[in-house]
């Protein structure tokens, strides 16, 4: 039987699941599946981004609100424009980046 590699999930917490979908979507995640008891219930989904992987949750119990994950990512690796213009000090890229996604949690970049 063949090991699968090790890896940490981060979940965090956000009110609407459709709203952080289109905001992680910019920093180049896709939605890799989503799970949910029923209509009108909480959403659970996974997001990717290469072999990078969070979890994003409208579940109220899941996790404290305001997480903060750190992503190391190569900087020819996608960003958009508004996340490129974060990344720049007087004109000049910098080597890291904070942003904050809709719901307050705090996403640290820094670029290899």
């Amino acid at each position: 039987m063949e090991k699968r590699s090790e890896q940490a999930i981060p979940v965090l917490l956000v009110s609407n699941i459709k709203k952080s979908l289109t905001w992680y979507n910019d920093l180049g995640f896709k939605e890799e599946w989503n799970h949910s008891i029923g209509g009108g219930l909480p959403i659970l989904m996974s997001i990717t981004r290469g072999d990078i992987r969070i979890f994003l949750s409208e579940y109220l119990n899941d996790n404290p609100p305001r997480s903060i994950i750190y992503l190391m990512i190569n900087r020819s690796d996608y960003l958009s424009e508004s996340e490129q213009l974060a990344g720049t000090t007087s004109g000049q890229q910098t080597s890291e980046i904070t942003l904050h996604d809709p719901d307050g949690n705090r996403i640290n970049i820094k670029y290899q």
